[in-house]
Formats: structure tokens, sequence, C-alpha cells
């Protein structure tokens, strides 16, 4: 898996998710973004949720410097970001970019790992769930399921609804009945196409829902001309446990890097 082309897919899906809100909504959120020399800064003030407040492909498309790191910093300072996420993938150039960061008050945080998998093959699931594409009546109440599950301010359902439905994306729920218990997302770059929003209400893990949404959107995008998905999850470690990651290898994904998050406190 190339690395900027990676890093462009998640950047393009979340700009694409941050300029699809309602005036309103990015209003009383403050979302914003910022685009630098290949560099996209995503910015959601309100919400002191690291994953919303972050960096993107820094170092990857053309060579960082310690201005333009600078710069970004003080934008979000300025903007009323009280956290922030500086992404940093091992390809990075140059090799001083971590320095500046430590240097400019980042600490490592955690890490991320990027996964990716061919669209051949979707894993063979089995789930007593029903799983279809999310409509408009169910669209709020999949942002209210991501914001649990990440245990996210409520204020953000909105949002993540907002998104249902717009250009590039496709959601899609597993049901018990009408009953709307898990649901997750992809958005088309062709040749790779991105997934996100993931998440299961509490009650219905272990009924094999991501498996089978894994494997809807899987197909989604063969059909719609990509060739390879990639995902981010948390890392897995002896001090932290991340079913999603194990989930991700079990269904065919393999690791292609890990991120370095540093969080600079504004």
């Amino acid at each position: 898996m190339n690395v900027n082309q990676a890093e462009r897919s998640e950047m393009n899906a979340l700009a694409s998710a941050t300029m699809h809100a309602p005036v309103e909504i990015a209003r009383d959120l403050g979302l914003h973004l910022v685009f630098d020399q290949g560099v996209m800064m995503e910015l959601a003030t309100s919400a002191d949720v690291l994953a919303l407040n972050r960096i993107v492909g820094i170092g990857v498309e053309a060579p960082a410097s310690r201005d333009q790191l600078a710069r970004l910093i003080d934008i979000a300072r300025q903007r009323g970001t009280k956290r922030l996420f500086v992404q940093v993938v091992p390809s990075r150039s140059p090799d001083e970019l971590e320095a500046w960061i430590e240097n400019g008050g980042g600490r490592k945080y955690n890490r991320w790992v990027r996964l990716w998998r061919n669209v051949s093959d979707p894993p063979e699931v089995r789930t007593d769930l029903d799983v279809r594409k999310i409509s408009g009546a169910h669209a709020l109440r999949s942002g209210e399921i991501v914001a649990e599950s990440f245990n996210m301010p409520m204020e953000l359902s909105p949002w993540f609804a907002s998104i249902v439905g717009k250009p590039g994306w496709t959601h899609f729920g597993a049901y018990d009945g009408d009953k709307l218990v898990s649901c997750a997302a992809i958005y088309l770059n062709d040749p790779t196409a991105w997934l996100g929003f993931a998440a299961t209400l509490a009650d219905y893990r272990g009924h094999g829902a991501q498996g089978a949404l894994i494997r809807k959107r899987i197909e989604y995008a063969r059909a719609n001309g990509c060739d390879s998905v990639v995902v981010e999850t948390a890392e897995q470690t002896p001090d932290h446990s991340a079913p999603s990651y194990r989930n991700m290898l079990r269904f065919g994904f393999t690791e292609a890097y890990c991120r370095q998050n540093y969080m600079v406190t504004l």
C-alpha cells in the first residue's frame, strides 16, 4: 500500500465530511479545514476530541518545514482548539520533524495503525442481523451510535448524521428487525476506498455485525471500481486491547504502517 495514496484517501474523506456539514452545525461545532502544501488540518474547536482536531499528511507528499508546523499549530490555537493531534508516518520527511514537534510542546500520545486489503475474496461472515443501507430516517441514530461508542459528546451526532447520503458516501447498518444496532461508512476514492464511522451498540457486540459490515463495504468498493480499501484503528499493545485491530486482521487486512500521534496542548 502506497503511503501517499492511503493518507490522501483519508484526507479526502475527512475533508468531505467537514465540507458537507450544514452551516449551523459547522458554526456550532467550530468546524474548520486548513490545507497547506499537501497537508490537511481538521478542527472541531468546540469538541475537545483529538480524533477531530488533527494534522494529517505532514511530511508525506512534500517535505515539512519548521515554519509550516508552527503555522498550523498557531492557526489551531487562534481558532480555540484545546488539544491537537499531529500524526506522523514512518516515511515522513525530513527526519527532524518529530524533534520539531517535541520542541514545540508536543508529546507522544499513542499510535494508530493503518491497515489495508484488496477487494477480492471478501471474508465469509455469519450474523443474525440484517445488513442494508442506512436511510435518512436512521441517519441521526447512526450518528448517535458512533458518538456513544467512541465516548464522544452527543452534540456531534447531527454532524455524523449529516454525512449520510452525501456524494461519495454510503452508510450501511446492521438491524435487529427495525432497530439499528451497528453502522459503518465507506467513502469512495478511486482506486482506494476509505472505511470509517464504524460502531456497534454494546449489547449487540459479538453478533457479527462489524464483520458483516466489512464484507458489505468491500463488495461495494469492488462494485464501484475500487481495487483496495484502507482503515485505521488503535494499536494493539500489551497494555491496550484493540478488538477492532484484531477484527481487521481476521478479515484479511494487512498492517501497512503505524502513525505516531503527538498531542499538542494549546
